[in-house]
């Protein structure tokens, strides 16, 4: 039997010498009884039965192991002495290592024990492809079956994106910031890893700031209230750890307040410290009253002005510890930013860079700082990846690339799979973004009553509603037959945007029409009705020519009103709401995108949306100009839904994303539509739902 065993050793079989006499027969009983598989035609010398076994080890059977154990007990079985020589391991003894070094980068190191490196990524894919034994190049084979070790090395490539090729290399750097996901998990899903005294130190830190004493007077410490200390202590922790945060709190809840007192005591800390605000051009006199009002022994610069003063303001920049300039301005001025290097960049309404391809967004992420900051009540409007772009800013790499990113959480529906992606995703970012909700932090905050109105077109609107929407349907899958879905979004927005716009008011669209609107009708009645009960009102509309038509009306019905557009400067903005705030106006008009964030308004309390818009967070930051920290009474927020029409299925578009922003960002204590985040079945749902004939 030795010299047939040679001929073939090096063949991918593995010969079973089968004592003379027995029956094939027997042998076909013996395969079935054990499982494995033999080849019948390769029979090797007709004095003794040989029955050749392929030595896949991940197929049928483990020969060795198992079955070969099995046919020993019932048959007399042979083996060379290189099968004799052959392991099967079962402890795989694999360590790794997450240390900061001195230079404060997070690295890692991978002890693979028995296996080498150049062979690792092969053993992962054979234990992925549910493979139950792998061959080493030592000739040795591994037991991949319940393996635990290199089960939680696969978990743990996925959880911290570590590469194949660091994997081969065995050895890798990672960002920082990720030190505490890795810590929130390692005690409950790995063994396998072991951390280095400065890992454990930022831990510590990380835990021991949350609960320290920040050095504020005691009269500073008074004009906060308990959950604003606490947001303070939350940033601070942020800073002292060198990572990056997001201030979430709902609007009204004083983030911009929080800001300036942990900016306070930042100069504590360092008297000379270089800070830089972002904001959107219609808030930048809001946080010149803010550190007026609160910070008056800061020196700041509001950097707002022409390009000429501008210019002259930016070489005398040392003067100051706080500069606060606009997104836009921030772009133009970029080479003058990029060449300071700050203690703390904070980006306000930080939704401004959510989307990453933004010539913009990248300026913002260029600027460096030891330490950035997001201020945003809405971290999340549309999908996932707008949060992801926030986080880019605030510490880049912490959720992988954008495309690695996407290709994860690319989640359009909330069902049960979407919903394990979501907590996953939760359990990351949960340590770096703090919210807070009104009715959760100020007890004494006014209820918000929510009162949807729906309003019957009349019978000229309902003609010409309905021949748009048919000339819509028909344009629609044009587009989408000659352009396609991507190519087609614009000219898709317009024809949404003509229903949406003859919903509220046919002369939007066309000039001459005289037919009447239902909706500016109840809406006058409606009006007058709240004013004659003693309340001030806050409109909110998307169009500025619904608004012209809107204050018209309300001109010839004696309401006296204030608006707020696009063509109103910021600083005439905080005049015409001081006045508001002080005088007997009725009605503040406001067009969404120009006055849907930075307004305190709480001399009103009742709102009014005319028209709805694709995300819910854009009208609830609206609605959150009156309700708000200052509000003594119930808040009534009024939508005016035209019946049967596009209005009603956006109002189903809001609960889905709705339900997106609650499963992430309500689980973590733009105005411009983005028709990426609609689908083509959206689409054709709004325009094939109505019941206006």
């Amino acid at each position: 039997g030795t010299s047939a065993i040679e001929q073939i050793e090096s063949n991918p079989y593995l010969l079973i010498d089968l004592a003379t006499g027995i029956d094939f027969k027997q042998i076909d009983k013996m395969a079935l009884e054990i499982g494995i598989s033999y080849d019948n035609d390769k029979r090797i010398e007709s004095g003794i039965k040989y029955a050749l076994i392929r030595s896949t080890y991940n197929g049928h059977a483990c020969v060795i192991e198992e079955n070969l154990i099995e046919l020993a007990k019932k048959y007399e079985v042979f083996t060379s002495d290189k099968m004799k020589d052959t392991k099967v391991l079962k402890d795989t003894k694999i360590q790794s290592s997450f240390f900061i070094g001195h230079d404060n980068i997070m690295k890692y190191e991978f002890d693979l024990g028995n296996i080498k490196n150049d062979e690792i990524v092969n053993v992962l894919e054979s234990l992925k492809n549910k493979k139950k034994y792998y061959r080493l190049k030592s000739g040795d084979l591994l037991d991949l079956e319940n393996n635990e070790e290199l089960t939680q090395l696969e978990n743990l490539m996925e959880d911290m994106e570590i590469s194949n090729k660091d994997l081969k290399n065995g050895s890798g750097t990672i960002p920082k910031y990720r030190a505490i996901y890795l810590d929130s998990v390692k005690k409950d899903k790995y063994d396998i890893i072991k951390t280095n005294n400065l890992f454990d130190e930022l831990i510590n830190n990380f835990s021991s700031y949350r609960d320290a004493n920040i050095t504020l007077s005691l009269k500073d410490k008074k004009v906060l209230r308990d959950y604003q200390l606490l947001g303070v202590k939350w940033l601070y922790n942020i800073y002292k750890c060198g990572f990056g945060g997001i201030l979430a709190d709902e609007m009204g809840l004083g983030k911009s307040i929080q800001l300036i007192y942990l900016i306070k005591q930042i100069l504590l800390e360092k008297k000379d410290a270089k800070i830089l605000i972002v904001a959107p051009t219609s808030l930048i006199y809001n946080w010149k009253n803010e550190f007026d009002k609160f910070a008056s022994d800061i020196s700041y610069k509001v950097l707002a002005e022409n390009k000429t003063v501008r210019k002259e303001e930016l070489e005398h920049l040392d003067d100051y510890n706080v500069l606060i300039t606009t997104y836009g301005l921030v772009r133009q001025d970029q080479e003058k930013y990029k060449e300071m290097n700050f203690e703390l960049i904070a980006i306000d309404e930080a939704q401004n860079i959510k989307n990453p391809n933004a010539q913009m967004t990248k300026v913002v992420k260029s600027l460096t700082a030891n330490t950035k900051l997001a201020l945003t009540g809405t971290p999340l409007e549309n999908s996932v990846l707008e949060l992801w772009s926030i986080f880019d800013f605030i510490m880049p790499g912490y959720l992988a690339n954008m495309v690695n990113f996407r290709k994860k959480y690319n989640i359009k529906n909330v069902d049960d799979d979407s919903l394990k992606q979501l907590n996953h995703l939760n359990d990351q970012i949960k340590p770096f973004i703090l919210r807070r909700k009104k009715k959760d932090v100020v007890t004494e905050l006014p209820d918000k009553i929510e009162n949807n109105i729906y309003i019957d077109l009349n019978s000229e609107q309902k003609k010409l509603y309905v021949a748009q929407l048919e000339k819509t349907q028909k344009e629609l899958d044009n587009i989408l037959s000659t352009e396609g879905f991507k190519k087609g979004n614009f000219k898709i927005l317009q024809l949404l945007t003509k229903l949406r716009q003859l919903c509220i008011d046919p002369r939007i669209v066309y000039e001459n029409y005289q037919g009447g609107s239902a909706k500016i009708e109840n809406l006058v009645s409606i009006v007058k009705e709240i004013i004659e009960n003693g309340h001030k009102i806050l409109l909110f509309t998307s169009y500025k020519t619904a608004l012209d038509i809107v204050n018209k009306e309300f001109t010839n019905n004696n309401i006296s009103t204030y608006v707020i557009d696009g063509s109103v400067s910021s600083k005439k903005r905080m005049e015409l709401v001081n006045k508001f705030n002080e005088d007997n106006t009725n009605v503040f008009l406001i067009t969404l995108k120009a006055g849907g964030t930075g307004l305190n308004l709480t001399s009103a309390d009742v709102v009014i949306h005319l028209d709805l818009w694709w995300n819910p967070q854009v009208e609830n930051q609206a609605t959150d100009r009156a309700h708000r920290i200052g509000q003594k009474n119930k808040v009534e927020v009024i939508k005016l839904i035209a019946k049967g029409t596009i209005e009603e299925k956006i109002l189903e578009l809001q609960k889905k994303k709705k339900q997106l922003s609650d499963n992430l960002i309500e689980k973590s204590d733009s105005s411009n539509i983005e028709l990426s985040q609609l689908t083509e079945e959206d689409i054709k749902n709004l325009i094939t739902y109505e019941n206006v004939n």
